[in-house]
């Protein structure tokens, strides 16, 4: 993934929504950074729960989540 030019940084998906691509959970490869991204403003609440509960098991401090307002 390139951000600027020549800043390049690796991720790992930790989870994707296979049948129809509408969400992936991200992290860095050193675990410095974690993404839910959606490809709508808002995800459902259960899937939100989910995926939050998959990243604490993980050892993500999800408290410290920060949610963009779309």
């Amino acid at each position: 993934m390139s951000f600027f030019g020549p800043f390049y940084g690796a991720y790992n998906i930790i989870a994707l929504d296979k049948p129809a691509y509408h969400y992936v959970m991200l992290t860095g490869a050193d675990r410095s950074y974690f993404w839910i991204l959606s490809r709508t403003p808002q995800l459902p609440d259960p899937i939100k729960a989910q995926l939050l509960s998959q990243a604490k098991s993980m050892g993500f401090d999800t408290d410290k989540f920060i949610y963009v307002a779309q």
